[in-house]
Parts: structure tokens; sequence; C-alpha cells
């Protein structure tokens, strides 16, 4: 994704998500969902991309996805929130963007404060 390989990181995100459901690995479905909305959404596929990152909250556990902010370097749960409210504003629902946005600023002010990866 970082050198806009954009099929082949969708690709590397599907075979991760296959993968992790074969597994019942739930860590592997946060970072599938969360790669695999981010990539659609920077190819403009927006109601595809909403589908993948609306998964993330339900698949997300604090306690047992800790170590994923250390290993993925990113808060997986805060991103995929945060790129959930561009897409909302892009498929034409700015408050629900503006909403979802504003939430996701506000668990990030949450986990500066408590900082649990560390």
């Amino acid at each position: 994704m970082g050198r806009s390989e954009f099929d082949l990181a969708q690709r590397l995100a599907e075979d991760l998500l296959r993968l992790s459901r074969q597994r019942n690995d739930s860590a592997g479905l946060v970072l599938g969902h969360v790669s695999s909305g981010r990539n659609l959404m920077f190819t403009g596929k927006f109601a595809s991309s909403r589908s993948h990152l609306e998964k993330v909250p339900a698949l997300y556990d604090p306690v047992s996805h800790r170590s994923l902010a250390q290993e993925a370097v990113i808060h997986t749960h805060v991103l995929s929130q945060a790129y959930l409210g561009i897409v909302r504003f892009c498929l034409g629902f700015p408050e629900q963007g503006l909403t979802q946005s504003r939430a996701a600023i506000a668990e990030t002010r949450k986990l500066a404060l408590r900082r649990p990866w560390r």
C-alpha cells in the first residue's frame, strides 16, 4: 500500500482474511478488515471499504488484541474508525463522517492518557 500497489495490497489483505478465517484468528481478521478497508478507500471503492471497516468494532477486543498496537505499530481499532469517518463522508453522509471522526479522535485522546499497549 505504501508504494501505491493497491491491487497487490488488496490481494494480500484478502489472503490474510482467508487464512485468519481458517485459523479462527480474530487478530488477523481485525488486521485484514482494516487493511482491506484502507485499500478499498484509497481506490475509491467506498461501499466495499465501509463493509470491511464496520466489522472491526465487533471483532476488536482491547484486552486480547492489546499486542496488535505493538506488533502493527498502529492502533487498529482507532485507525479503522478514522478511516470509516472518511468513507462515510465520501459516501454522502457528512454528519455521520464527522461524528465518526470525532469518536476516533476522542478514543485516541483516551489512549494517549492510558497508553495500554506499552
